[in-house]
């Protein structure tokens, strides 16, 4: 029996019916203030003139007062679902947002005048305006007393003033170094006053927030998965993969017996790498001979019940981390594969004789190519037999080919970034056409409506 391996991303959650995406748990942890601003645009359709109208809305921003908004992220994320000019599909994309803010924030601190300068908008975006906002947020929530700090002048009586204090009784001002930046704001107590004075400092402070972040969505997504329905539904969706395009002929012509012994043949024969925190498949049934063995199925980026998920961004192909040398060792915390290093409960093998990659519900962002990188470099994508099946599924009639023109697009830009990091240049360019030729990728439909799944409530 041929090994496989199977690649899932949320949309293998979201096919089961779980709320899973980033918009889902911001749309829930926001509840209270999406009301109160549905509230405030009631009013506001009842003032005239555009001046007056934006007043009273930055009135209603200041008087919200949420203590959700010290965190950096939360902020962040919030001004950019109702920004009034910005609107975009893929707004609570963590981990491309997560980049875009590390690379483009700039903070500069004028010692002698107490000020702080930040980046300014040379584009006009709106995005550009929404990341200057955030930083100015939080370095007044960060300052304590020392409210609208940006561009404001301070006497040295009040910079002395905002000064840590420490065991010794004398004044501690953190280090410029990131961890040490971190671990200052992780452990001191929130009535001492702070002074940032570097972007290495104010990015150790969002770093603490996004791991604050990320126990949040946790627990959002312990609750929302935590569902005999969701469970069911995973399992069944599972199996569809699993033994999708796999069966042999002689499976429809033999006893129940003889099809159980078959499928168990194939699941021992079946690794799952999912990019998923749920493990909706196995839970509470670990003994179940129909499931697959746990040892074959890994949570790469933690799993709830470890706690241990992580967010992160992924640099082995985007150049502009690489034209940012200077913000390298910065931005290197916040990468997923730097973040996996303190966890020892990854183990996952790879095994060399794959004959089948399937891959169900991953975006095939850039986020996490370095991953297919490794994969396909230890299969020796190009001189194998291994053969790729891109599934998709349609989930509303009428868009069946849009969706299928959209992941003939992912398909294309992973194959073609992967050929781009071959040493053999020509193969590299090549490498697309020859799977082609060779049957070695399909991109195919996978049929959910016939699957009968649950709705989770």
């Amino acid at each position: 029996m041929d090994r496989q391996l199977i690649i899932l991303g949320n949309g293998f959650d979201l096919t089961a019916k779980l709320k899973s995406k980033y918009s889902h748990f911001f749309e829930e942890y926001f509840k209270g203030e999406i009301e109160n601003i549905k509230e405030q645009e009631d009013i506001l359709s009842n003032v005239s003139g555009k001046e007056q109208q934006n007043n009273l809305r930055s009135m209603f921003r200041k008087e919200m007062g949420s203590d959700k908004f010290k965190n950096f992220w939360m902020y962040y994320f919030f001004q950019k679902r109702y920004s009034e000019n910005i609107f975009n599909e893929n707004w609570a994309d963590i981990e491309t947002e997560i980049l875009n803010v590390l690379l483009n924030i700039d903070i500069k601190y004028y010692g002698k005048k107490g000020y702080y300068q930040v980046k300014e908008d040379l584009t006009g975006r709106e995005e550009d305006r929404i990341i200057r906002q955030s930083v100015r947020n939080k370095l007044d929530i960060i300052e304590g007393d020392m409210k609208g700090c940006t561009n404001r002048e301070f006497d040295e009586e009040t910079l002395r003033g905002i000064k840590i204090p420490n065991s010794n009784g004398g004044d501690f001002k953190l280090d410029t170094n990131f961890l040490n930046a971190y671990e200052n704001l992780n452990g001191i107590n929130p009535n001492d006053k702070i002074i940032i004075t570097s972007k290495g400092e104010f990015i150790g402070a969002l770093f603490k927030d996004l791991l604050d972040l990320e126990k949040e969505f946790a627990s959002y997504l312990a609750i929302v998965s935590n569902s005999e329905e969701y469970r069911y539904n995973a399992r069944r969706l599972l199996d569809e993969i699993i033994f999708k395009n796999v069966m042999p002929d002689k499976f429809y012509d033999v006893d129940s017996e003889e099809k159980d012994k078959i499928k168990k043949e194939i699941k021992d024969n079946t690794n799952v790498l999912s990019f998923n925190y749920t493990k909706g498949y196995l839970v509470n049934d670990f003994n179940n001979q129909n499931n697959i063995n746990p040892a074959y199925y890994c949570n790469v980026h933690g799993n709830l019940g470890n706690d241990n998920i992580i967010f992160g961004i992924d640099n082995a192909f985007d150049k502009s981390i690489e034209e940012n040398k200077n913000d390298i060792n910065l931005i290197l915390p916040f990468t997923k594969t730097y973040r996996i290093m303190d966890r020892d409960d990854i183990k996952f093998e790879l095994k060399k004789d794959l004959k089948l990659i399937k891959f169900y519900g991953h975006s095939l962002a850039q986020a996490d190519y370095s991953y297919f990188q490794t994969i396909f470099d230890d299969v020796d994508l190009y001189n194998s037999e291994t053969v790729l099946i891109f599934y998709y599924s349609v989930y509303s009639r009428g868009k069946e080919r849009e969706i299928r023109e959209k992941n003939k697009r992912s398909v294309h830009n992973l194959i073609s970034v992967y050929g781009s990091t071959m040493d053999n240049k020509d193969h590299g360019k090549n490498l697309l056409h020859k799977l082609l030729l060779e049957g070695r990728v399909k991109i195919k439909e996978l049929d959910i409506f016939s699957l009968s799944l649950l709705p989770v409530d």
